[in-house]
């Protein structure tokens, strides 16, 4: 697992277990899933292309960043449904 170092989102962090949070991550019907890596999905929804990858934040053992990041596809539809990924999740 990747380290994450720098600034992040508060409301990207999280004490839940990588494999939990991957588990509800593909829940989603509407979007389409692959695995790059142990940690990171690549996403697809429509003309949105999206990256969510699950980092381990540095100095500590058990506290965790989800990273998103648009790969394709409108930067406000991106926002979106990065919100509402984060409010399902319920971190």
């Amino acid at each position: 697992m990747r380290i994450s170092h720098g600034p992040f989102n508060v409301d990207c962090l999280t004490t839940k277990a990588p494999r939990v949070l991957l588990q509800t991550l593909t829940q989603d019907t509407q979007s389409t899933f692959r695995l790059d890596g142990d940690y990171k999905l690549l996403c697809e929804r429509g003309p949105l292309r999206y990256s969510v990858e699950i980092t381990q934040y540095e100095y500590t053992e058990y506290l965790y960043v989800l990273k998103f990041e648009r790969l394709a596809g409108d930067p406000l539809d991106f926002n979106k449904l990065c919100l509402s990924i984060l409010r399902s999740l319920n971190l």
